[in-house]
């Protein structure tokens, strides 16, 4: 067994799963409406975190750290992307705002390129293993 491929393997995943989560939050355009207090209580930067056995591997973004509560399997690559504790509100609705989503067409929109970016980071990964 060729275990410098295999983790050449998980790491080039997990690096191009964090470039596409990238892709995904500098997609994504928090709707901002104009009425003053500009900026008060919206969506503020975009985060994406990559994780390989549970340890974190890679960040991007002002609020880059895991969640509290790691859905992920013990030996899984993982990425997750969001926006700032606001974002939700926004992206979801509430009972006196209508849904105005953001993250998701973002993530629609990217999430057929997946496995292609995967791909180019395990080729990166692999060129040097023998």
């Amino acid at each position: 067994m060729n275990r410098e491929a295999l983790d050449a393997i998980t790491l080039g995943a997990a690096d191009g799963l964090h470039e596409l989560g990238i892709r995904v939050v500098e997609r994504a355009r928090p709707n901002a409406p104009d009425a003053p207090p500009l900026g008060k209580g919206l969506p503020g930067g975009g985060m994406v975190v990559t994780q390989v056995r549970r340890k974190k591997v890679a960040g991007y973004g002002p609020t880059a750290k895991l969640p509290r509560r790691d859905p992920a399997p013990k030996e899984a690559v993982a990425t997750y992307i969001g926006f700032t504790f606001p974002g939700r509100f926004q992206e979801t609705g509430t009972i006196k705002m209508p849904a105005n989503p953001f993250l998701t067409p973002a993530l629609a929109a990217e999430a057929p390129s997946a496995g292609e970016a995967a791909a180019a980071g395990i080729k990166a990964k692999l060129r040097g293993v023998r």
